[in-house]
């Protein structure tokens, strides 16, 4: 690797620190020695289910850590960090989704006991297979996934969750769905670049402003935003997720309660992002050549007069676990009410929107469907 690659890897890790459980399978990805640290890092950006790397400097050992591996400080002589320094906006949302279904629906560091409550246990590959386990068990309600043995019990419904237990994960049968909120943000990709500082704040804000007008419903952590380049603009899709104490649907009627509000703090959040300004586009034609030549330039003391429109109710995917759609850990419509509410989004804000995440709606006629949209006025919308 390059020094500037090396260079930009070390940017974003942390030295004399490790994730553990140290490896993820080393069934399926022996321990490999690497050159550096950039290229144990772009080893794991290559690895399914990567989600952080440990690089022993001596001898070049490259560790390989899934999402559950926690961060260990006063590892002497280690180098652990992310699959990548740089943020794919936009990308990934299968990763995306069960990451965050994940952080709202398992408990680290929990054991429920009493430990087998029925049977033996038995190793699976992670902890989704665990909850599939105990999916296609009658009567298991509950389970456990230890990370350092891959050992999975599954535990009936008078099982109780102990805390600090060190490398166990722990979850229900059933995680909730996912209340989703669509809308279009009048910045083009000129003015709020893919993978750009900018972009990721318009991200960060527009969770914030979700958070920040339902404090008592909607916990900022798990809260994603999604955005991608659209004809009109960015087209932005929050997933919140909620605690398995809180019920998603509460979340939803609590959102669709004070649309008004969530409207006015949006733009008054993305109005204030600085560096968000508008453009002016300009043609220029050579007389010689004929040639047409466009260019766009951008005038920082002209803010995005930002607009607000058809702002309309959040829905739920209230089917999403890691059976669903073959594993995947999301859900596909099969109704035709839900294949009307499909089209009727498209109709709103357009094919050309970018593609909706593969958690889609759920079918059942009873599931509220909405496209935000957000508009800004210099962008002639």
């Amino acid at each position: 690797m390059s020094l500037a690659s090396i260079t930009q890897t070390l940017s974003c890790s942390v030295q004399d620190r490790t994730y553990e459980p140290l490896d993820m399978d080393l069934k399926k990805y022996p321990l490999k020695q690497e050159p550096d640290v950039a290229s144990c890092q772009k080893r794991c950006e290559s690895t399914n289910g990567c989600r952080h790397f440990s690089f022993w400097q001596p001898n070049g050992d490259c560790h390989m850590q899934n999402i559950y591996a926690e961060a260990q400080p006063t590892r002497i002589g280690f180098i652990a960090g992310p699959p990548s320094c740089v943020k794919k906006t936009g990308s990934g949302y299968n990763t995306l989704i069960s990451t965050l279904e994940q952080e709202a629906c398992y408990s680290k560091n929990t054991q429920y006991t009493p430990v087998q409550s029925r049977g033996t246990p038995g190793q699976v590959d992670s902890v989704m297979d665990c909850q599939v386990l105990c999916q296609n068990t009658p009567w298991c309600s509950y389970f456990s996934f230890n990370a350092m043995t891959y050992f999975c019990n599954l535990e009936d419904k008078h099982a109780l969750p102990v805390p600090n237990q060190r490398f166990i994960t722990a979850g229900p049968k059933q995680c909730q769905g996912m209340a989703w909120l669509r809308f279009n943000l009048g910045a083009d990709g000129e003015v709020v670049p893919a993978n750009s500082n900018l972009r990721h704040v318009v991200e960060r804000t527009i969770g914030d402003a979700i958070a920040g007008t339902f404090p008592n419903a909607v916990q900022r952590d798990l809260v994603a935003v999604i955005s991608e380049e659209a004809s009109s603009g960015l087209h932005i899709q929050a997933i919140i997720a909620s605690p398995q104490n809180v019920s998603i649907l509460r979340v939803q009627e609590t959102i669709n309660a004070n649309l008004d509000g969530l409207q006015e703090n949006l733009v008054g959040k993305i109005s204030a992002i600085p560096g968000l300004h508008a453009e002016a586009s300009e043609t220029k034609i050579d007389v010689d050549t004929g040639s047409v030549t466009h260019s766009v330039q951008y005038d920082p003391t002209k803010k995005v007069d930002v607009k607000v429109e058809a702002l309309t109710p959040a829905f739920v995917n209230n089917a999403i676990s890691p059976l669903a759609a073959g594993g995947s850990g999301v859900s596909h419509p099969s109704s035709t009410a839900a294949d009307a509410a499909e089209n009727d989004v498209e109709a709103r804000i357009g094919p050309e929107a970018g593609p909706v995440a593969d958690a889609e709606l759920v079918a059942g006629a009873e599931v509220a469907t909405g496209a935000a949209v957000v508009h800004a006025a210099d962008h002639g919308m």
